[in-house]
């Protein structure tokens, strides 16, 4: 067990009562017991909620404070299935890192960042299979990561076009576990809004994807085209040219001949 660890504490349970996923949360450094079955944080024990006999369902608790007897979801950084806080409005803050060394919280930040990569890459390949078992005969034309980055909205979603340039991908809900990630790495202030480490963490994503072939191989591949952004929301022309200039390096010149072909005769006849 680690001498110390940064992990997730939110606090489930206040005086007996559910706090609905809006409880107070924090990502800090903790310290364990020999046993690992207890730790402590911020002048705090908590012990596991087994060894009280209770369980972890739903929104439950799988840690109890030894002081106050609330329950608390204690987990590591990363958050995946039932290991996350899937539903969480509560804030969260940032706590104590004392006794972490540069290199320590290099790594740290290292791991949270691969974590958010590999996060938006399951995301992407999710969201494409349930697109395609929903629409069978449908053709993926673009797909793109959508990144907000203002201060009151801090969010990636994937988004899917068809052979007819429409929308498909506003019904899928694939990246909730990413932007938890996502609001951590702004917490611990690893990304900053606007540096452009986040939108080359989404280029290297859709490498990666692409290296996979999750876009189809040869022609195929020649019929998609990935990227970043919507170029197509808005008439100006200033956002196709930014789609494009990301686009350029991430797919093949076919690919983007065909789609802008298909975006000029789409004007001529709107």
């Amino acid at each position: 067990m680690p001498a110390n660890r940064v992990m997730y504490i939110e606090q489930k349970t206040a005086g007996g009562s559910l706090l609905n996923d809006r409880g107070p949360a924090e990502i800090g450094e903790v310290s364990f017991s020999k046993t690992g079955t207890t730790i402590y944080y911020n002048g705090k024990s908590f012990r596991k909620a087994s060894a009280y006999g209770y369980r972890t369902i739903g929104p439950g608790y799988n840690y109890v404070c030894v002081e106050t007897g609330d329950g608390y979801w204690i987990s590591g950084v990363k958050q995946r299935g039932t290991n996350r806080h899937w539903a969480g409005g509560g804030a969260i803050t940032v706590g104590s890192f004392s006794g972490r060394t540069p290199t320590d919280k290099k790594q740290d930040n290292d791991w949270l960042l691969d974590q958010l990569r590999s996060g938006l890459e399951s995301a992407a390949q999710v969201l494409l299979k349930s697109i395609q078992e929903d629409h069978p005969s449908l053709k993926v034309r673009v797909f793109v990561f959508n990144i907000h980055e203002y201060q009151d909205y801090r969010r990636i979603s994937g988004q899917v076009w068809s052979d007819e340039l429409c929308d498909i991908g506003d019904w899928y809900w694939q990246f909730d576990d990413v932007n938890e990630l996502l609001g951590k790495a702004y917490a611990l202030s690893i990304l900053k809004p606007f540096d452009g480490r986040l939108r080359q963490l989404c280029m290297d994503a859709l490498r990666r994807l692409d290296s996979a072939g999750v876009f189809g191989v040869d022609e195929q591949r020649q019929q998609v085209v990935i990227g970043l952004d919507n170029p197509f929301e808005s008439s100006s022309d200033v956002t196709e040219k930014s789609f494009f200039a990301w686009a350029k390096l991430l797919n093949p010149p076919q690919a983007i001949q065909l789609l802008r072909r298909e975006l000029k005769r789409r004007k001529q006849t709107t």
